[in-house]
């Protein structure tokens, strides 16, 4: 086990829990719409960041700060912020391809969904467990604990003053002070940035009239059956080929 210092982030999705619907049909397409919007935000990551694993609708992202923590903090600040874009695009896409196709609460509530992004700096421990790196410590704990809290807002970035002192002023735009307070952990001071809304183009087409959106909705339904006979390997979670700072 060895202790080292890390940048961490949180990607979640918002409106999960009320976008799963029961019904067998808007449950497997609520699933992998889920899945895709959260791999799309996955393949917006790049070296240094780099994923540790799933959990549900999120995603834990870390990097290790070796040398020069407000430029690796810098590019990672503007990693999280193209998630937002990457995360809206693949929305879109999702809702014009399902356009007069499946009328399930899930295909019909896309645009319900929206991303929160949660970033911390501190150490944490790294552990082998067979062929898994776990990260544990304080401030693992910590940032999983930011995801529940008091913003009154569906999409946001929530960063902690430890990672905003090192290079939050390349947001160029002043955030909201927050202080949480979590039991045993005490009050957190967070910064908080709204990111811009994106207007989505709603479908114009009612339901079950666009074979396009029938074959979209029977594209969801197999895909989501094929995650269950075939889980992905666990070379999502390897490291991508590395990049240096600064590099587009």
């Amino acid at each position: 086990m060895k202790i080292k210092p890390v940048l961490l982030v949180m990607a979640d999705i918002s409106g999960y829990t009320r976008f799963i619907n029961y019904h067998r049909t808007s449950a497997l397409h609520a699933e992998e719409i889920i899945s895709e919007l959260l791999e799309t935000v996955i393949d917006a990551a790049e070296y240094p960041l780099q994923l540790n694993k799933l959990e549900g609708d999120a995603a834990f992202l870390f990097t290790e700060i070796t040398a020069e923590p407000s430029a690796v903090a810098a590019d990672v600040f503007g990693q999280v912020l193209r998630f937002f874009d990457a995360f809206k695009r693949k929305q879109q896409l999702l809702i014009t391809h399902g356009e007069g196709g499946c009328p399930c609460d899930a295909c019909t509530n896309i645009h319900r969904l929206e991303l929160k992004a949660f970033v911390h700096s501190g150490q944490a421990v790294f552990k082998q467990i067979r062929q898994f790196e776990e990260l544990a410590g304080e401030d693992v704990i910590l940032i999983h604990r930011l995801l529940k809290n008091s913003v009154p807002a569906e999409a946001y970035i929530l960063i902690t003053e430890a990672a905003w002192q090192l290079a939050g002023h390349t947001f160029n735009v002043k955030p909201e002070t927050r202080v949480e307070y979590y039991d045993w952990l005490g009050e957190v001071t967070v910064q908080v940035i709204y990111p811009q809304p994106v207007a989505l183009i709603l479908p114009a087409a009612r339901p079950a009239t666009r074979i396009s959106g029938m074959l979209e909705a029977t594209r969801l339904y197999i895909a989501s059956l094929w995650r269950k006979v075939w889980p992905r390997r666990q070379s999502a979670a390897a490291p991508r080929y590395p990049r240096h700072i600064g590099q587009n």
